[in-house]
């Protein structure tokens, strides 16, 4: 049932235990729950949580060269805990194209991010932008070192832009809200890009020089993401 009928991940009592759970419904279920082993549910639990993993790895290797942000924004949206990886602290996402104010009485002129995410202790939002594995980082050689790329620091200046208009109206908007959330300094986060060049020196050198002298934006790029995931799965087995 959670599987597809693919279990080539599960192995021993973790295998028997999903077939024993797949012949009740939700009530007997529930009942024959409390019967099991509890060290047989924390097995099933990281059993299911490195399947996940393993196939979300999949996914994002098989999608590198994947252009349509509108695909990358719903896997963000989708496997929600993918950004807890990014953030290093428990987060959710809070809304998906959010609206950060900017209009006017025109109604025109709106800013809007892919995601606004909250820490789930602090209350703190966060902005989140992202893009794709094949946006730009570096662009052509200056001299001894190399431009940014044209598509990342717009992406940057965009996200900017949204964080202050965040900021600006955030008393407003936070009024007119349900949700209960805070705007302290709020980060921002660029997903965006793959370290193809990590061998060249030089252009690592640039890159990172560039991304670490921004104050307000962090730059993930899917290369450190993927090895993120890879490094959590290998913990997990």
């Amino acid at each position: 049932i959670l599987f597809g009928g693919k279990y080539s991940l599960i192995k021993g009592e973790e295998a028997k235990l999903l077939a024993e759970l797949a012949k009740f419904d939700r009530d007997v279920l529930i009942e024959k729950l409390k019967d099991i082993n509890p060290e047989h549910l924390e097995n099933l639990s990281e059993t299911i949580k490195l399947s996940r993993l393993e196939k979300l790895i999949a996914e994002i290797k098989s999608n590198s060269r994947n252009s349509d942000e509108e695909y990358w924004q719903k896997l963000f949206e989708n496997e929600a805990w993918l950004l807890s990886q990014i953030f290093s602290q428990p987060v959710v996402v809070l809304k998906d194209k959010p609206y950060l104010g900017g209009k006017g009485i025109e109604n025109i002129g709106g800013q809007y991010s892919d995601l606004l995410v909250q820490n789930l202790l602090t209350k703190n939002t966060a902005i989140v932008e992202i893009k794709t594995p094949l946006t730009g980082l570096l662009g052509s050689k200056y001299r001894s070192t190399y431009n940014i790329d044209p598509e990342l620091t717009g992406a940057i200046n965009q996200l900017l832009k949204q964080r202050q208009k965040y900021l600006n109206q955030y008393y407003s908007l936070k009024e007119e809200s349900a949700l209960d959330f805070i705007a302290v300094n709020p980060r921002c986060f660029l997903v965006a890009g793959n370290l193809n060049f990590k061998e060249d020196k030089e252009k690592m050198q640039t890159f990172e020089g560039f991304r670490n002298s921004l104050k307000d934006v962090e730059i993930i790029t899917y290369s450190e993401l993927y090895k993120k995931l890879c490094v959590f799965r290998d913990l997990l087995k």
